[in-house]
């Protein structure tokens, strides 16, 4: 996907970004939380973040992190 035509822009309020056939979202909250979803888009934050695992949410005990 050629990444300099979409149009990204946050104001800090919730937000969402997805395609014409909606095969994959973004989705920030305004609680600083970034949300991927379709298969291929979470595959590739995998394999461009290092620790993503690290940053699943995993509920709001943070000895579980």
């Amino acid at each position: 996907m050629e990444t300099q035509a979409a149009g990204f822009t946050y104001d800090g309020a919730e937000g969402f970004w997805t395609s014409e056939d909606m095969n994959w979202l973004v989705y920030a909250s305004h609680e600083s939380s970034i949300t991927f979803g379709g298969d291929w888009l979470i595959d590739g934050m995998r394999g461009f973040l290092p620790e993503f695992e690290r940053y699943i949410y995993k509920g709001w005990d943070l000895a579980a992190y």
